[in-house]
């Protein structure tokens, strides 16, 4: 399997973090959750066309969910 490396940069990432601390905890996990799944689905996408195929199910069964964990956190999995 290949290994992909990609470089890149965030413009206005001072900015980001000022306003997403101004709006709040509860706020800010709204509009992260949305956003943290858009940027999921290359991923997911390029999992279910790499995936061995024997049932179908592994296929079937890749996709995402967005959590928050106990400190605030967004993760995906």
């Amino acid at each position: 399997m290949a290994l992909i490396e990609a470089d890149f940069t965030i413009v206005g990432e001072k900015e980001l973090l000022r306003t997403m601390k101004s709006l709040g905890v509860k706020t800010t996990m709204k509009l992260l959750r949305p956003a943290v799944a858009a940027g999921a689905k290359p991923i997911v996408k390029a999992a279910k066309r790499n995936a061995p195929v024997e049932t179908g199910l592994l296929k079937i069964a890749l996709g995402t969910k967005v959590i928050l964990n106990k400190s605030k956190q967004v993760a995906f999995g």
